[in-house]
């Protein structure tokens, strides 16, 4: 938990915003910016937003989120087998 909320304070602050600044920019609430900075449960769309406003990529503020890792895989295996389809159609 400490290292997400490290990495993210550090880069809104090296970004010279304040919690304020990052509120007004992603249109969440203060208590949700505090959140994100204090806490590891975070919704995807908050960390969407978040990284989106801070012109980042999710995984650069949370590298190792399972729901990121889970999602990528998910994608992986759908991106495969519509590969897989549209290769079985070309030999028919």
């Amino acid at each position: 938990m400490a290292k997400y909320f490290s990495k993210l304070r550090a880069l809104r602050e090296a970004r010279g915003l304040r919690q304020l600044d990052l509120v007004i920019a992603t249109r969440l609430s203060p208590a949700t910016i505090w959140n994100a900075e204090h806490r590891d449960s975070i919704c995807k769309k908050t960390r969407k937003k978040i990284a989106k406003a801070l012109k980042v990529s999710v995984e650069d503020l949370w590298p190792n989120d399972p729901h990121e890792a889970q999602d990528r895989a998910s994608f992986s295996s759908e991106l495969s087998a519509i590969q897989l389809s549209a290769s079985a159609k070309e030999r028919e």
